[in-house]
């Protein structure tokens, strides 16, 4: 069972960093002016949705059997999507988006590292694991 929460992990994460990924393709596309403010911010604010969904998902699979690290940055990110989410600051209007470009660039930067860093931890707990096995 354990095997399973972790491969459910790897997965979880390893979709986050894509949507962070193309959070930050989006974000350069918008400054290349290749595409019109509306399309980044719809697409950023659709990419937000399914990353809070799937935070969400990744902290209730950590609860069942709770590993520490994992669960404690994966609450972390929850809970700052949450505060953002109180305060209205999730969803880009296509006319904000001049204004926080680079607020959004380094938030998009700083998870697409913790989120790597998750997958690494998870990867490590899948050689850990089957390391245990052989013995």
């Amino acid at each position: 069972m354990v095997i399973l929460i972790i491969f459910i992990g790897l997965c979880l994460t390893t979709i986050l960093f894509v949507c962070e990924l193309q959070k930050a393709e989006a974000i350069i596309n918008f400054e290349q002016k290749t595409v019109s403010t509306y399309d980044t911010s719809n697409r950023i604010n659709n990419l937000s949705k399914l990353e809070f969904i799937l935070l969400i998902i990744l902290c209730v699979v950590q609860i069942y059997k709770i590993l520490s690290f994992s669960f404690v940055v994966g609450v972390c990110v929850l809970v700052v999507e949450i505060y953002k989410r109180s305060k209205n600051e999730c969803f880009i209007s296509p006319l904000d988006l001049f204004d926080v470009k680079q607020e959004k660039k380094m938030e998009v930067y700083c998870k697409m590292g913790c989120y790597l860093y998750l997958f690494f931890y998870y990867i490590y707990q899948v050689c850990l694991f089957f390391s245990r096995k052989i013995k």
